[in-house]
């Protein structure tokens, strides 16, 4: 299964339309530990289920808003873009220390041994 990790604050933007999202999903998910990728219009496209001719519109709002930067390869003789992604980590702060409060219930699920806290 593909999928891009992308952070939760862009799903809270209101100038991003849920297109926006889309195309940026892609970028991320096709783009580098640099952030860098160069995927065609219709190779977007045919990730995001977004018509080729609309990709470049939600590109450069991705760019007005600071998102990407997008650059024609040289000597490319198609004008294939080079897009770099900004926003590829969260910058918000992730937890990894167990936290312990009078509410805390043990947890059972599929995928993780039960959760038991000890208030001796």
């Amino acid at each position: 299964m593909d999928y891009a990790k992308m952070p939760l604050s862009l799903f809270r933007d209101s100038r991003l339309s849920k297109n926006d999202l889309r195309v940026l999903a892609v970028l991320i998910f096709r783009s580098n530990n640099e952030g860098k990728c160069w995927p065609s219009l219709a190779n977007i496209s045919a990730h995001s289920g977004l018509p080729q001719s609309r990709i470049s519109e939600h590109t450069n709002r991705l760019k007005k808003y600071g998102l990407i930067d997008k650059k024609t390869k040289e000597n490319s003789t198609n004008n294939q873009q080079i897009y770099t992604v900004f926003c590829k980590k969260s910058t918000s702060a992730v937890y990894t220390e167990p936290v312990y409060t009078d509410y805390t219930e043990p947890v059972y699920t599929d995928y993780t041994e039960p959760v038991y806290t000890d208030y001796t």
